[in-house]
């Protein structure tokens, strides 16, 4: 595998609450709730751009965490 190409990605997975059938009102109504994030604090995760760079035991839980805190943006890039 020559690693000076860049490759495309394996699959799109743009998600968006709008296409889901479930708000985003409704999927983050807890964390919206709790004083150290409300609804201003949600919305800025929501514009929220993460990279990820290694994705073994610790990167896939980040991943994971981040995704369901409902960070806009993820990206992930592992050697593998």
């Amino acid at each position: 595998m020559d690693m000076g190409k860049q490759t495309k990605p394996v699959a799109d997975t743009t998600h968006t609450a709008s296409n889901d059938g479930l708000g985003a009102a409704d999927r983050y109504s807890r964390q919206t709730l709790f004083p150290g994030i409300g609804r201003a604090g949600q919305e800025q995760l929501g514009r929220a751009c993460v990279l990820i760079v290694g994705c073994g035991a610790l990167g896939t839980g980040l991943a994971n965490n981040l995704a369901r805190a409902g960070v806009g943006t993820l990206r992930i890039a592992d050697r593998d």
